[in-house]
């Protein structure tokens, strides 16, 4: 596993099934079930999923079939649906009103998936690697997002 102070935006925090705890992997090394755990989704389902793309469209580039084979293996996918629902909305509203180039666009959805996991913005800070943000500013979207994510 990579230490904290290694992280990278290439890495995703993943739970290891038997371990407590989460840990961090490069995405390009993990591996993938192909084991669907869930059937068909219903046209409701399949429309928040479409809400998830077309909010995070231009910086992660999944098609609505790849985000629907990606939710069918996973354990609980309506929980994981919502929860990326919320990262979209997070996004897309801060994205509308601020001004970011493409890369503060990457590394804004990686702080608000990060966020997402429940830390504190101190751990949340030292787990990012960030390639467009200054530590300031850095640190006070973290701590926006924070804030706005428990009204």
């Amino acid at each position: 596993m990579i230490p904290p102070n290694e992280i990278t935006s290439d890495m995703i925090e993943v739970k290891i099934e038997g371990e407590s705890g989460t840990a961090w992997a490069y995405k390009s090394q993990l591996k993938t079930s192909d084991k669907l755990l869930n059937s068909e989704f219903n046209d409701e389902t399949r429309q928040l999923i479409h809400q998830i793309k077309g909010y995070i469209d231009g910086v992660y580039y999944l098609s609505q079939e790849e985000w629907e084979e990606s939710f069918k293996k996973d354990r609980n996918p309506i929980k994981q649906i919502h929860g990326w629902l919320k990262v979209g909305r997070i996004y897309q509203d801060m994205t509308s009103k601020d001004k970011y180039t493409e890369e503060q666009k990457n590394d804004l959805l990686n702080i608000i998936l990060a966020c997402s996991s429940g830390k504190n913005a101190e751990a949340i800070y030292s787990s990012i690697e960030f390639k467009s943000f200054n530590k300031e500013k850095a640190f006070d979207l973290i701590n926006k997002i924070i804030a706005n994510s428990k009204d």
